[in-house]
């Protein structure tokens, strides 16, 4: 446990007051496509100023307090405090038995380990992939179908919900919730998942789960795709993702691509009722926290028709 802390303590972000509180498990610069300017800009090849995306305006449920918000800036959708931090305390610096967390971080004891910046560097392998798919609606090449799907990776394992699981996984065996035991087994878990982000072979590993498969993309005219916390819709044997709101990727898991000389994925000018009816209701039973759509007459709508 010493050594992991102390390779945690050199390579993550050691913060005082200064961490990152406001972790984004959808980022801010994916879910500002959903903002039309933005969208526009994008595909007219013009780059948005630096803090641009952060602060696009877009249409809004909160699901928890069933409100709709009609310009909710990005920054303030899809966040939790502190989900991707942990205060370290040096053992050696206090009694376990008097191990009180509020008391011992107002006495400055502790140091807060803060990974979000781990996702946001290991967002520079697939966000030109990403966008340039936003941009055009095409999968260009295998290379291109492999950034997606460390990306969906990624995605998945920040979302609130599987992070939550992997922490209790941790500490399965901390029958009595100690908090300095509960401490330890979420360093291991830090360290588990940057040496898995660090390692090559453990990330495509993860990533051929999506890439094996055939993909189906559905280009619209209009904007029909909200994007929800639980980006990732199952529906039986097909997962869909909304990559834009005019952009439905599915995956068909019915379907190993076994030759490299397949298509890297299928293309549809527009999408079939069931469709579209197994992704929305997926949307709407599976979020959690909250729903962003680019029009709010569209997302009310959405509601009122398929909200449980």
């Amino acid at each position: 446990m010493e050594q992991i802390i102390q390779d945690i303590l050199r390579r993550a972000k050691l913060a005082n007051g200064s961490h990152t509180k406001n972790n984004h498990y959808i980022p801010c610069f994916w879910s500002s496509c959903w903002n039309a300017e933005v969208l526009h800009k994008h595909r007219s090849n013009i780059l948005p100023k630096k803090g641009e995306s952060r602060k696009a305006k877009v249409s809004a449920f909160k699901i928890g307090e069933k409100i709709f918000r009609e310009k909710d800036k990005v920054e303030s959708c899809f966040y939790l405090k502190d989900i991707y931090n942990v205060h370290y305390y040096d053992e050696r610096r206090i009694a376990k038995s008097d191990f009180d967390t509020k008391a011992l971080a107002q006495k400055g004891i502790a140091f807060i380990l803060d990974i979000e910046n781990l996702f946001t560097e290991i967002e520079g392998l697939y966000i030109s992939d990403l966008l340039t798919t936003i941009k055009t609606g095409e999968i260009r090449n295998l290379t291109s179908k492999t950034m997606l799907s460390f990306f969906i990776h990624i995605q998945l394992m920040r979302t609130p919900m599987v992070w939550q699981k992997l922490i209790d996984d941790y500490d399965k065996e901390n029958t009595h919730k100690n908090p300095f035991v509960e401490m330890q087994n979420k360093i291991r878990l830090f360290s588990d998942v940057r040496q898995g982000l660090e390692s090559k072979d453990r990330l495509f590993n993860a990533a051929y789960q999506y890439l094996k498969y055939n993909w189906k993309v559905y280009k619209l005219r209009e904007y029909k795709f909200p994007l929800a916390d639980n980006f990732l819709t199952v529906a039986g044997q097909r997962l869909f993702i909304a990559l834009a709101p005019d952009i439905l990727l599915e995956i068909d898991t019915t379907r190993v691509l076994l030759h490299d000389d397949e298509k890297i994925c299928e293309y549809y000018s527009g999408i079939d009722h069931d469709t579209y009816l197994h992704f929305i209701q997926g949307i709407f039973s599976q979020a959690k926290f909250e729903i962003i759509h680019i029009d709010l007459e569209q997302l009310k709508a959405l509601i009122q028709l398929y909200s449980p």
